[in-house]
């Protein structure tokens, strides 16, 4: 099995300057065709990119991707109260249909009066031939947008989704760090412990298909929780749906009323979709 990296592995080490003092650095870029101002992007991550932060980080000349999880019509009002933000602010989506519905939905209100400027297109996977596709289509029907996507962390990927978008949203994924060693997942060929799987052994997603094993890593960590018997990292995403939902949902909207949700924030109001 491959030992890769994560992040406690990237480090930033330090040039030499020959700026003698704090006081002379200057963190604004300008005329840059892209953004100008203090190239500090918050993510969009559940929790850090809200409305809330993006106001406060455009009044400090800085750059916030919104959270996935705003409607449409929250992100019309945000851009239409928050007008500055039309410069300093992106809003989200994945590659569900549902999203390019939203984001329909949202262009045909600011887009023809640059009301809204960027687009962060963010999924997990950026290897996904979908995504790409996705890419094309968004710019194709937006050329005026500037697009942020990923995640992706390899050369390639990069000149798969380049002629699409502004910039490039780099993410390293823990893949399997995030349970320990003997946990089951389900496959192709039947229930197989982590540890066991090879690249290319096929996994089923939570949407039900099977997608193939592209990476291994081993980690060591202290830090472990239990969810329903599963032993997992607190930052380990699982898919939920609220128990008071349980009985409005059928095969056909449960993922309408389905999300993630770390599992640290996990209470006895959610239940796992998560079978054996």
């Amino acid at each position: 099995m491959e030992v890769g990296l994560d992040f406690d592995d990237i480090l930033i080490t330090p040039k030499r300057t020959k700026i003698s003092s704090r006081s002379e650095v200057d963190l604004n870029v300008l005329n840059n065709s892209f953004f100008s101002g203090i190239p500090l992007f918050v993510a969009n991550m559940d929790g850090i990119g809200t409305m809330e932060v993006a106001k406060v980080m455009t009044k400090n000349n800085m750059f916030t991707c919104l959270v996935k999880t705003y409607s449409a019509s929250e992100i019309i009002d945000f851009f239409r109260t928050e007008k500055q933000s039309y410069y300093n602010v992106a809003m989200s989506i994945g590659i569900s249909g549902d999203d390019i519905i939203k984001l329909h939905k949202v262009m045909s209100e600011l887009y023809m009066n640059y009301e809204i400027q960027y687009l962060c297109v963010d999924v997990a996977n950026g290897y996904m031939d979908k995504f790409v596709k996705t890419l094309k289509y968004i710019k194709e029907h937006y050329p005026n947008l500037k697009i942020i996507a990923g995640n992706v962390a390899t050369a390639d990927g990069v000149e798969q989704i380049a002629p699409y978008i502004s910039a490039c949203k780099v993410g390293l994924g823990s893949g399997a760090l995030c349970f320990e060693k003997d946990t089951l997942v389900k496959t192709n060929n039947g229930n197989k412990k982590i540890s066991d799987l090879n690249i290319g052994d096929m996994v089923q997603t939570h949407m039900g298909n099977y997608k193939p094993v592209i990476n291994k890593f081993i980690n060591k960590t202290s830090v472990m929780m239990e969810i329903n018997g599963i032993k997992c990292t607190p930052d380990h995403k699982f898919y939920v749906v609220k128990k008071c939902d349980k009985n409005k949902i059928t095969d056909s909207t449960l993922h309408q009323y389905a999300f993630w949700l770390e599992a640290k924030n996990i209470d006895t109001h959610e239940h796992l979709l998560v079978k054996l």
